[in-house]
């Protein structure tokens, strides 16, 4: 199975999210609290990072075709991803951190970072190609959830020039 296929798989199976719908949510115009709409999806987007930085779970290959599953806070990947493009800048800063997060996988501690791409995988499309023009699965910014500090490092970097060069689409 390729590697992007393998982790959509594994964000897209969580528990919570099944039945709900995996499209993008407009913003509404409207005013909370005396908050402008940008300010509001600001503090959103804030939230949901926040909340994917603390997120507690478990990342397992139990599933049939030995993919990666998630159990806990699952909603966390999805509101960041709601959040859409404005995520994308945030998420690949993210992705420099490497410490440990409350996420485990093969009980070891899952990097904030790697959740980060995790979600930026989830939040956008980016489909790398070598050059024969063909899919390329080994691309390094293609993260499992046991990847190390290099790894992330490495991700990072790939990531950087597909961000500042909006070489990806939204779902």
């Amino acid at each position: 199975m390729p590697r992007q296929t393998l982790l959509l798989t594994m964000l897209l199976v969580c528990t919570s999210c099944r039945g709900q719908p995996q499209g993008r949510h407009e913003t509404s115009d409207t005013t909370v609290a005396g908050k402008a709409p940008a300010t509001q999806q600001a503090l959103s987007l804030d939230s949901a990072l926040n909340r994917l930085k603390k997120l507690k779970g478990v990342f397992d290959t139990t599933g049939p075709d030995g993919s990666w599953r998630f159990s806990g806070g699952e909603t966390a990947f999805q509101e960041v991803a709601d959040q859409g493009e404005v995520a994308v800048g945030p998420l690949l800063s993210c992705m420099k951190d490497s410490d440990p997060s409350g996420v485990t996988a093969n009980r070891s501690p899952v990097l904030i970072g790697v959740l980060c791409n995790l979600a930026l995988q989830q939040t956008v499309i980016y489909e790398p190609v070598n050059e024969a023009g063909e899919l390329q699965a080994d691309w390094p910014g293609f993260l499992f959830p046991t990847a190390s500090a290099t790894a992330l490092a490495a991700a990072y970097a790939a990531w950087t020039p597909v961000v500042a060069n909006h070489a990806y689409h939204l779902p």
